[in-house]
């Protein structure tokens, strides 16, 4: 039978499982609840982490105490780069630890398991997916089998996005399966919710951190477009220029917050300058050029400082994309002058920005997040206040300035 059929066979029969199997406590198992105190507490020990009070690796540390003979592990796993985002462990070897993490992790047969599973799945190894069905490959006799006595296991997945895979095992010895299995799926089952929450968290945490450094970045960069990437190309935030360029797809584009160009080539190798940026602290990215009816465009790059979301949750790479037209450089009209001279509000300025630009007014209520019936109202009064009648005449007044 072929690689991908076994796996396929195997995620098939662990989804009828989840959705069919019941839990039952078993003789000689500790009772409810006691195993309800201990999902209290170590959910405490996860909110204390989450508001970085206390380290992530307590939790392991909680667990192997709870669970004695085993090791415990948090892990936070890129699959498709691939790479750890980061990682804590209790009761495992450093030497164990640092081969999987650099060699071991990648070729591991759970990974079918910790990649397609859905979030919050909970996968006991003995009963879904057993290590002596994998006795014969490298990962056992040369990784697992060195470990010590930990063939069996149980563990919590849980995604953040599809670059970050979460997952929580916790492997002991097969002379400890058959109470620790029901036990831990009890357990685990128990703390998702507090670790989804702390997830969620950290997540929001990064979010505004990112959106708050990425306009920060474009305020400096009224005279040209300027957008900022993460270090896949998609968009994050734009100024108005940029905005604008989109709106028109001349040179540039935006579709599903992917940002293409309309040379391939510079699309190619903006996509690659980005990646490289956000694998390589070190890279220095090279400024590209590219020309496009009598526009010659030059794209420089630069990387913000990372937004450090301590514990679980991994920063991520934000990169400043401004673009010059060398040929026709973008003169702006002195806005703080324009306000001052015509008593507009801090709206209507920038509703005066977008559309010397050459944005609809559509557009403009975008940028500016405000309806476009409620752009349509302010600009009534921009053309009170300047006293024009179209658009045509309020852009024509705004050069001047």
């Amino acid at each position: 039978m072929r690689f991908h059929e076994t796996h396929l066979i195997f995620l098939n029969s662990f989804s009828i499982q989840l959705r069919f199997r019941c839990f039952y406590l078993g003789v000689g198992m500790r009772d409810r609840e006691t195993l309800d105190e201990m999902a209290g507490t170590i959910a405490r020990e996860i909110d204390a982490a989450a508001m970085d009070q206390s380290p992530w690796v307590e939790i392991c540390k909680r667990l192997v105490g709870y669970f004695p003979g085993s090791y415990a592990t948090i892990l936070n796993q890129n699959f498709i780069k691939p790479e750890f985002n980061f990682q804590a462990v209790d009761n495992l070897e450093a030497d164990h630890l640092h081969s999987y993490l650099r060699h071991y992790a990648f070729i591991n047969p759970w990974n079918t398991f910790w990649k397609f599973a859905p979030s919050g799945s909970i996968i006991v190894s003995q009963r879904d997916y057993p290590a002596s069905q994998f006795r014969n490959g490298e990962f056992y006799t040369d990784w697992m089998a060195k470990t010590g006595d930990f063939e069996a296991g149980t563990g919590l997945k849980l995604q953040i996005d599809k670059a970050e895979t979460i997952y929580l095992p916790v492997h002991y010895g097969l002379n400890l399966s058959n109470d620790y299995d029901r036990e831990l799926e009890f357990l685990l089952a128990k703390i998702r919710p507090a670790l989804e929450n702390a997830l969620q968290f950290k997540r929001a945490l990064r979010q505004m951190g990112e959106t708050a450094s990425a306009r920060a970045a474009i305020v400096g960069s009224a005279s040209r477009i300027a957008l900022v990437v993460d270090h896949d190309g998609y968009l994050k935030e734009a100024n108005p220029l940029a905005a604008a360029a989109f709106s028109k797809g001349s040179f540039i584009s935006c579709r599903g917050s992917e940002v293409r160009f309309l040379d391939s080539k510079l699309s190619e190798q903006v996509k690659e300058v980005c990646r490289r940026l956000g694998a390589d602290r070190a890279y220095l990215a090279p400024k590209l050029t590219s020309s496009t009816e009598g526009h010659l465009w030059l794209v420089t790059f630069l990387r913000l400082p990372e937004i450090f979301v301590s514990g679980l949750v991994a920063s991520r790479t934000l990169i400043l994309i401004q673009i010059t037209d060398v040929y026709h450089p973008i003169v702006h009209p002195d806005m703080q002058l324009i306000s001052d001279t015509f008593n507009l509000t801090r709206t209507e300025g920038s509703l005066c920005l977008a559309l010397s630009v050459g944005m609809s007014l559509a557009d403009a209520a975008t940028e500016n997040r405000i309806s476009y019936e409620n752009a349509r109202q302010r600009l009534k009064n921009i053309f009170q206040k300047t006293e024009t009648r179209s658009q045509a005449e309020l852009r024509v007044l705004l050069a001047q300035f």
